[in-house]
């Protein structure tokens, strides 16, 4: 078991700079989503609207990303599911500095590594699973349109 955790730790904190890198990110236009479809190298699987928000997926080597668009077309949501994390830093845009520091200052509970949530100034992230099996989601609150509920980001 120990080992398994060595591993989620180092393939965690990795520099995966090889895998493809998204070019959407919180806070832009969904006008990129079609960039990060080429970039990824994935099939874009579907675009669900809603009465306020539209989820656009696109998935690529055994990950599923979905970036959520207000009516106004910025991006204020993503969710992730896969056998691996996607570089969070282009996921994140200009919100991974919220999240690096918040997630620096986070208490670390030995053992605990299933769920985490993060909560920036600006951005919220929320990340679980194990290796092989990592979901996540992160959402600017700011951006969230009205009336949206947190449960409807899935």
């Amino acid at each position: 078991m120990v080992y398994f955790i060595i591993l989620f730790q180092i393939f965690s904190s990795a520099n995966l700079d090889f895998l493809p890198r998204a070019q959407a990110s919180l806070g832009d236009d969904s006008s990129t989503v079609e960039a990060d479809r080429r970039v990824l190298r994935g099939t874009r699987v579907a675009v669900v609207t809603h009465a306020k928000f539209a989820v656009h997926e696109i998935r690529s080597g055994g990950m599923s990303l979905k970036e959520y668009a207000a009516s106004n077309g910025k991006i204020f949501a993503v969710t992730w599911t896969g056998t691996h994390q996607p570089d969070l830093s282009s996921i994140f845009g200009t919100y991974f500095e919220d999240f690096s520091q918040a997630n620096q200052a986070a208490v670390k509970v030995k053992g605990v590594r299933s769920h985490a949530r993060i909560e920036g100034k600006k951005v919220t992230v929320e990340r679980f699973g194990h290796m092989g099996s990592i979901r996540g989601k992160a959402f600017v609150q700011s951006l969230l349109p009205q009336g949206v509920s947190l449960d409807e980001i899935k």
